[in-house]
């Protein structure tokens, strides 16, 4: 239970909220006293969080933390709205006119997996996640990759998907060499 490692991080944490519409009316009840402990064992992930449920009937639910939950787990795809609105990074925004240019269709924010891929490039059987990397959210103090987006990467591998990282120096030297090579993985 969240007792039990509240205060502790994992790398991996595998929760399951055993909600459904049979259950037992003390269960439920734990569920709805529990908003605490569900945030506990949410937020102790240091890298990937796995919920399992039954989604429909915790989005249904009238334990409004959950069905808040179950909202927010399992949208995947292109999100709506103004491409131009969804960047998080001016180079972000310069990436993707280049790979417009290249006549290419990027998808900026698309939903996978519980995360949001900077962008996705989908061609034929060919899924391809395009993350945009600055130093100071993406290397850890000893100036590595951070751990998260090495988890990250496993896990949208996991998936079926080829990831391809930039750092936001490369984008600035040679913005024609990284469209290329998204290019190639494209075909390979």
């Amino acid at each position: 239970t969240s007792h039990k490692f509240q205060g502790d991080d994992r790398d991996v944490m595998l929760i399951s909220l055993c909600y459904g519409a049979d259950m037992p009316r003390n269960g439920a009840w734990f569920l709805q006293s529990s908003r605490e402990l569900i945030n506990v064992a949410v937020s102790r992930a240091r890298a990937v969080c796995q919920i399992f449920g039954n989604r429909d009937a915790a989005l249904s639910c009238d334990i409004k933390h959950i069905a808040q939950l179950a909202r927010h787990i399992g949208s995947e795809g292109q999100p709506s709205g103004n491409p131009r609105d969804l960047f998080e990074s001016p180079w972000e925004e310069r990436l993707y006119d280049a790979l417009k240019v290249a006549g290419l269709e990027p998808i900026p924010q698309y939903r996978l997996s519980g995360r949001r891929l900077d962008f996705a490039l989908i061609k034929g059987k060919i899924h391809l996640d395009i993350e945009v990397d600055g130093d100071s959210y993406h290397r850890d103090p000893d100036g590595f990759r951070k751990a998260s987006d090495v988890w990250r990467d496993y896990v949208v591998k996991s998936t079926g998907w080829k990831v391809r990282r930039f750092w936001v120096y490369e984008l600035k030297q040679d913005m024609e060499k990284c469209v290329e090579l998204v290019q190639t993985d494209l075909v390979n």
